[in-house]
């Protein structure tokens, strides 16, 4: 039995942020410098709350990027508020009681962000939207989420360009 699941939504809540000290959506500037994080971001870290092993290589890991090195997630962060991203959709198998996991297509999602302080809005793909808290650390950002099916996970994104 195959199940498509796309962390799309998760990624999304690590992909549509920024850092604008006036509580704005941003205004460009050097992400370096903490004031905002407007430009082009890649995911570098993915860490689940406990580990997996969805490569079936015998070996659990916390590490999603470990686990399946194809997945891979982008985004943009525009200086008018809007960002884009595409981020892999991951395609989970369950056969007889065994679960792994591939990369599937690449998934595209566009939308509006808004950042208050360290607090970020965001579309959650339902036609509402979800605020999380962001963490800038140099030319990396970090999301954290508590969720039922991955326990405490965190995502890391690294600046690439403005």
């Amino acid at each position: 039995m195959k199940k498509y699941v796309s962390f799309l939504l998760v990624i999304l809540l690590f992909s549509s942020c920024s850092n604008d000290d006036d509580g704005g959506s941003g205004d460009g500037g050097d992400p370096n410098g903490g004031v905002n994080i407007v430009g082009d971001w890649g995911l570098t870290g993915y860490v689940l709350g406990f580990p997996v092993d969805v490569n079936l290589d015998g070996i659990p890991n916390t590490d999603v990027l470990q686990e399946l090195p194809c997945f891979d997630s982008t985004l943009t962060l525009n200086s008018d508020g809007t960002f884009t991203s595409s981020t892999t959709e991951i395609v989970i198998t369950v056969d007889e009681g065994v679960t792994s996991a591939d990369c599937g297509d690449l998934e595209f999602f566009s939308g509006a962000w808004q950042l208050v302080g360290d607090q970020l809005t965001i579309p959650d793909g339902n036609g509402g939207s979800q605020t999380v808290s962001i963490i800038l650390s140099g030319n990396t950002m970090t999301y954290t989420s508590d969720d039922p099916a991955f326990g405490s996970s965190s995502a890391t994104w690294t600046w690439t360009r403005q």
